[in-house]
């Protein structure tokens, strides 16, 4: 149960990485966009000629790309809320239980080490230290 909680923050932390990165390729594609629209009150460009910079992607295949970055972005995002959500339940089911081992263990899902535990408890840590490998045995 310790990794499944682990394992759902590191899911959460990754989804917002991934959004973020999703982002910036979408602000990227639409520099693009900008930068390879036409303008009215412009000089020709002769970026296409040799030894100049061009960019041959159609503006149709920036916009295809951009809706595919908009739909992961929104994918992601519902990812992180029933991820959220599952957190939420799993924390309000731990809080209700009782004994030490149960403390140590939500503890533990915290993310607090065992000397974290035994000071804040108020145990010796060689005891929280036993009791903690306990618990990874059932």
């Amino acid at each position: 149960m310790l990794d499944n909680y682990k394992d759902i923050i590191t899911e959460i932390e990754l989804s917002k990485i991934r959004i973020e990165g999703l982002e910036e390729e979408g602000e990227n594609i639409k520099k693009i966009m900008f930068s390879t629209a036409p303008t009215d009150m412009r000089a020709m460009s002769y970026s296409g000629m040799p030894g100049g910079s061009r960019n041959d992607t159609t503006l149709d295949r920036l916009w295809e790309r951009l809706n595919r970055i908009d739909n992961a972005i929104s994918i992601e995002k519902d990812r992180i809320e029933i991820l959220g959500k599952t957190k939420k339940k799993m924390d309000s089911k731990l809080e209700e239980l009782e004994g030490l081992k149960y403390k140590i263990f939500y503890m533990q899902m915290k993310g607090y080490n065992l000397r974290e535990i035994a000071n804040e408890l108020k145990y010796n840590e060689s005891y929280i230290r036993r009791v903690a490998s306990r618990i990874k045995k059932a």
